[in-house]
């Protein structure tokens, strides 16, 4: 496990980096190698609600899907199979809708909430 922590409250969800050897961060990230633990999947699925806010452009929607992806890989390896289904079923529905209209937030939402309560630790 790397010296590196995640921060994960209400306020801020990310690497600690209040300790450290005054460095850059990308010469931190050489030095120790860069790898540390993956997020819980619970941090993942509150970082994809704040990521479903405002989706209006293609663009836009590709970051959402690409991070959606991660989501359902990330799920998978923590063995997290009901919440990895759930976040597949919600790819689907992106899917379906995006030729003519992407979903309606509260569909998003609606998703992401099932994945949430599917998630066991």
């Amino acid at each position: 496990m790397s010296s590196r922590s995640w921060i994960d409250n209400e306020a801020f969800i990310g690497l600690d980096r209040r300790a450290g050897d005054n460095k850059r961060l990308f010469d931190r990230r050489r030095a120790r190698g860069g790898f540390s633990e993956p997020p819980s999947t619970a941090t993942i699925l509150r970082q994809l609600k704040s990521a479903s806010l405002g989706l209006h452009s293609k663009d836009q929607w590709d970051r959402f899907i690409a991070r959606l992806e991660g989501a359902i890989g990330l799920a998978r390896a923590h063995n997290e199979i009901g919440c990895a289904q759930a976040l597949v079923k919600l790819r689907q529905v992106i899917d379906q809708a995006r030729p003519t209209s992407p979903p309606s937030p509260a569909t998003v939402e609606a998703h992401l909430e099932r994945a949430r309560l599917a998630c066991t630790k």
